[in-house]
């Protein structure tokens, strides 16, 4: 007769974790679940991704945060960014993988929030009309 019992452990795939050789689950969102061999807890089972990352639930590895977003803090979600969600603000842009956002040059015009760059993008102001101190 043959054993039904289970024969060994084997690795979650990416994406998820297991805490305490329990199942496999879903990795939350702002977490980095790059590596499948992380054995983590239910509470912090991966680190969480860096400044300039973010990542929803079940995501296997952490993306670059958007242009025009801002992705400043450690554990930034997908839900984080979403709508007008840690856009950046008037007068601003950030490029992609940006953590922060940063002030627009001279004869640029950032009017609205959630300006993409990189800066050589940046839409610039129509003729007969600048931007920065008054002439």
């Amino acid at each position: 007769s043959s054993a039904g019992g289970f024969r060994g452990c084997q690795i979650c795939s990416a994406g998820k974790y297991s805490a305490s050789g329990g199942p496999c689950e879903y990795c939350p969102a702002g977490a980095d679940c790059s590596d499948p061999e992380n054995d983590g807890t239910p509470k912090d089972p991966y680190p969480l991704c860096e400044p300039g990352t973010y990542s929803p639930a079940a995501a296997k590895y952490c993306e670059s945060c958007p242009a025009g977003k801002q992705c400043a803090t450690d554990g930034t979600t997908d839900a984080d960014i979403t709508g007008d969600g840690d856009n950046c603000p008037a007068g601003s842009y950030s490029s992609l993988g940006s953590a922060g956002c940063e002030d627009c040059p001279a004869g640029s015009n950032c009017s609205s929030t959630g300006t993409p760059g990189p800066v050589a993008d940046l839409p610039l102001c129509q003729g007969g009309y600048y931007s920065g101190p008054a002439a």
